[in-house]
């Protein structure tokens, strides 16, 4: 649980399900029935999370409701597999790879590795998705034939590792391709993987990180930027008048840099400082050191501003010696943020124009 107050977590131990699940069993038709597609999502990660066998039918029929929203659905077929025997799944999960909606789709198309009766049944379903579906399917696809450990999956990495090799693979493919083969134990398959990362690291600056430039998820990198914990972006840039304004202000940024440089000011934030952005380093007669980046400067002081956002002002007269350092105060994301992660940011932030 996040204490807000002190913005720690704290361990709340485990404790029994049986109290919540009850609870949630005498009120769940309301809930069901309430207008609130937010409460109605709500309810089907309460019922995953406490796997409430009772719910089973109401979500295979929401999974089927071409009315209900694609979210909703994709979360009701997982909310399904958490209770549900992979007997009976399998039907479900069939009927849901080929429906409209692509959520949906993508949901199944995660699902069918560990519930398909054979490695074959499953490699097949993957490879019609790999032939005829959209990109983020795609991407669902090969990520799912990583899972399956099997030799019919590893037959076909080997061929999209080798269009890949080639130069034929569409580059938003490229991450969920290499990570799929990165936990194969097939040797032929670790032997292109090693092949490949041999020529990447004799490519541009980018290297190993060129693979998240394309084929990320706007909708997941905004949440990153604007929620995450671990990343905390808004702390230091502003988007659309929200956040910090330490950090150079992000709210039109893809009309001024492309995606290549947003992803390189994210792994290597030193390489390309943005103009006034640098740090500033002010020694004073006192023996002591300020730093920050400079907000203003007169004949008479210089205004810093701290990495917490605050300023500081000082005196010229108190500093001794003056030093601009070409570092920027961000730290590298490769270490904060998976490469996925870092995809979806950099396809967000191509969306500020």
């Amino acid at each position: 649980l996040l204490d807000r107050v002190e913005g720690r977590y704290r361990d709340l131990g485990v404790r029994a399900a049986q109290p919540a699940q009850t609870a949630l069993a005498g009120v769940i038709d309301d809930l069901w029935g309430a207008g609130s597609n937010s409460l109605r999502l709500a309810t089907v990660n309460a019922v995953r999370k406490l796997k409430l066998q009772e719910a089973a039918p109401k979500l295979k029929q929401v999974v089927r409701s071409q009315k209900a929203g694609g979210k909703l659905r994709a979360r009701a077929l997982e909310a399904l597999g958490a209770i549900e025997s992979d007997e009976v799944l399998r039907s479900v999960v069939r009927q849901a790879l080929e429906d409209p909606n692509e959520k949906v789709r993508q949901q199944a198309q995660q699902m069918i590795a560990s519930i398909a009766p054979t490695g074959q049944a499953a490699v097949d379903a993957l490879k019609k998705t790999l032939k005829s579906g959209t990109t983020a399917e795609k991407q669902n696809a090969l990520r799912a034939l990583g899972r399956i450990g099997r030799p019919e999956a590893d037959k076909v990495l080997k061929q999209w590792m080798d269009k890949l090799m080639a130069g034929e693979l569409k580059p938003a493919l490229e991450l969920d391709l290499l990570q799929a083969v990165k936990g194969s134990e097939n040797d032929v398959l670790q032997e292109r993987l090693k092949r490949y990362r041999a020529r990447a690291k004799g490519g541009d600056r980018l290297g190993m990180w060129e693979v998240a430039l394309d084929g990320g998820d706007p909708a997941e990198g905004r949440r990153i930027v604007h929620r995450s914990q671990s990343a905390q972006c808004l702390r230091c840039h502003e988007i659309a008048g929200r956040g910090g304004n330490v950090a150079p202000n992000l709210t039109h940024i893809a009309s001024r840099r492309d995606r290549r440089y947003l992803l390189e000011s994210l792994v290597r934030p030193n390489a390309k400082i943005a103009e006034g952005y640098n740090t500033v380093v002010l020694q004073l007669e006192s023996g002591q050191s300020v730093s920050g980046t400079l907000a203003r400067e007169t004949q008479e002081h210089v205004v810093l501003q701290t990495p917490t956002g605050q300023k500081q002002k000082i005196a010229k007269s108190e500093v001794a010696g003056r030093e601009e350092v070409e570092a920027s105060p961000m730290p590298p994301m490769r270490g904060i943020l998976s490469k996925r992660q870092l995809r979806d940011v950099v396809a967000y932030l191509t969306t500020l124009k």
